[in-house]
């Protein structure tokens, strides 16, 4: 009679060598202070329970957060192709955006960080410099993207692992703020506010609900009447290079999908 497989929870364990563990260690307690912020901040009760809820299952697996190897560059990038592929557009330019921003002036390498499960890399997170300018002053602030998580592992947490490992890492070298467009039902959660809040804009005077910023100090983001300038490789993309760069790939059929943003 043949033997009934172990489940993934039944099967031995590997052993962990000691820098894997303690970085391990490291971010179950980063986790856990991430936890007891919203609990004590009351930041959205639905959100504490929601983040609660993701980083239970990001911790039912072995999930590390670490910086990024060269030699994992095509692995990354293949897994962003896959997190955004037809998500926003037919196709998708974010995994050229990575290859492009590791070596854009204006990337922060010391904040970008992969999340390793499986033995594979399944997240990504990168930083860039940005500013905010006023009559009298330039305030350096920061922006993060892509930030995206294999679509085989999403909603387990992961990227809200990423995203807080890294905004304390921000704290720590010294950056008062963050700045985004982003989903604001995903980040209001994790301590984002409209940029309203602080009487922050575009560059082209604007402000809606996705236009959003985290203060890493009090007071990081008020300057009233500041205007929001990005890293120029954001805007300087270029769809025939997109196109050229995306032939290394395997093939993914581009569809055009209800809710996209462009066509």
């Amino acid at each position: 009679m043949q033997a009934a497989a172990l489940c993934a929870s039944c099967k031995p364990k590997p052993k962990i060598a000691g820098a894997k563990r303690a970085a391990l260690r490291r971010n179950a307690l980063l986790s856990l202070k991430n936890v007891l912020y919203y609990k004590n901040t009351g930041a959205g009760c639905a959100c504490t329970r929601s983040f609660q809820k993701n980083l239970g299952a990001c911790s039912a697996m072995l999930v590390l957060i670490r910086e990024e190897q060269e030699k994992e560059y095509d692995e990354t990038e293949q897994m962003t192709r896959r997190a955004f592929w037809n998500k926003y557009r037919p196709g998708c330019y974010e995994h050229y955006l990575v290859h492009l921003l590791r070596t854009d002036a204006a990337c922060v390498p010391q904040l970008t960080r992969v999340a390793e499960a499986d033995g594979k890399v399944v997240g990504l997170i990168l930083y860039t410099k940005s500013l905010l300018k006023t009559a009298e002053q330039e305030i350096p602030v920061l922006t993060f993207g892509p930030l995206c998580v294999d679509p085989a592992y999403q909603k387990k947490g992961i990227g809200a692992k990423l995203l807080h490992t890294t905004l304390d890492a921000a704290k720590a070298l010294g950056y008062p703020g963050v700045i985004i467009f982003g989903s604001p039902d995903y980040y209001k959660q994790h301590g984002f506010f409209p940029c309203s809040r602080w009487g922050i804009t575009t560059a082209e005077g604007e402000s809606f609900d996705a236009f959003m910023g985290c203060e890493l100090i009090p007071g990081g983001l008020h300057f009233p009447g500041a205007k929001f300038y990005e890293a120029p490789v954001f805007s300087s993309l270029s769809m025939d290079a997109v196109e050229e760069y995306d032939k290394k790939f395997p093939y993914m059929e581009k569809l055009r999908l209800p809710g996209q943003l462009e066509a």
